[in-house]
């Protein structure tokens, strides 16, 4: 699927340039009794105008990087760059002076890594 072609895109990538976007709010909530799956659920709302948030789940500890890209693979944001801990994040992101368009992000945790599409009208 057209994911998995941009993740493979996106790892070939030799070199980015890294933001870190202060309109990004973070919320943790953890919980002992999660199980140990890594997950990135779709963006809400979808379609969004001005502010949208973001939410996964950590199944296990690492460093955690959730970025946001064009169509084109060009780095728009990087919402999160840090070692977290197991649990659920949400992020908002307040996207009020980006374009209207095809958005893809991605979550890289472990070694794993999760794309979904987003779309600003």
């Amino acid at each position: 699927s057209i994911e998995n072609m941009l993740s493979q895109c996106c790892t070939q990538q030799q070199s980015r340039t890294t933001q870190t976007d202060v309109n990004a709010t973070i919320q943790i909530t953890t919980d002992p009794t999660l199980s140990k799956q890594t997950l990135l659920y779709q963006n809400r709302p979808n379609p969004f105008n001005v502010k949208t948030t973001f939410a996964y789940t950590l199944g296990e500890g690492g460093n955690v990087e959730l970025i946001i890209e064009d169509s084109y693979g060009r780095l728009i944001t990087t919402l999160v760059n840090q070692k977290q801990i197991p649990g659920d994040y949400s992020i908002d992101w307040n996207a009020e002076n980006i374009s209207s368009g095809i958005y893809f992000y991605s979550l890289k945790v472990n070694g794993i890594l999760l794309v979904k599409k987003a779309i600003k009208y």
